[in-house]
This record gives structure tokens, C-alpha cells and sequence, in this order.
């Protein structure tokens, strides 16, 4: 995805004139594989060169990041159930 297709914010801290700062966030996606109970549930969110992947429960802890070609081979295995316990 390219950052211009990302969604833009304005910054509260920026003036109405000038000054502005901006900021490209990602628009994260939860699993339609998680639970409704607010168990095992992972948002996805395509990033400029890569796919963010989140636990819901902890926004803020940060995320992994993996390329498109890593996100397709992790789906591949998690599908097939040869993800390692």
C-alpha cells in the first residue's frame, strides 16, 4: 500500500494556519477468525511495504510487521497447522 492511500490525521497540537503536522496511520482489521469474548484476537492492517499484525487486547504494545511474502507463507502454514506450539 502505498502511504499516500493511507489515512490522514491532523495533529490536535497543530494551528489552524500553518504549522500543521500530519500523520499516516494504518487502519487496522480484526480477525474474522477471533472470538466475540475478547479472546485470541489479532488485527491486521496493510502498512506501506508490509502487513502489521496486533493482539487487540494491547494496541499500544506494539506490532510485527512482516512482508507480504512472509504474511502469505505464515497463512499457508497456520492453514495447513504446521505452525510451530
Amino acid at each position: 500500500m502505498e502511504v499516500a492511500r493511507l489515512p490522514w490525521r491532523r495533529s490536535t497540537r497543530s494551528e489552524d494556519h500553518g504549522n500543521c503536522v500530519e500523520l499516516a496511520l494504518p487502519s487496522w482489521r480484526r480477525s474474522t477468525r477471533s472470538d466475540e469474548t475478547g479472546g485470541h484476537c489479532v488485527e491486521l492492517a496493510a502498512l506501506p511495504h508490509a502487513i502489521g499484525i496486533r493482539d487487540s487486547k494491547a494496541p499500544d504494545a506494539g506490532h510485527l510487521a512482516l512482508t507480504r511474502r512472509a504474511f502469505a507463507d505464515l497463512l499457508a502454514r497456520a492453514k495447513q497447522d504446521s505452525l510451530p506450539r
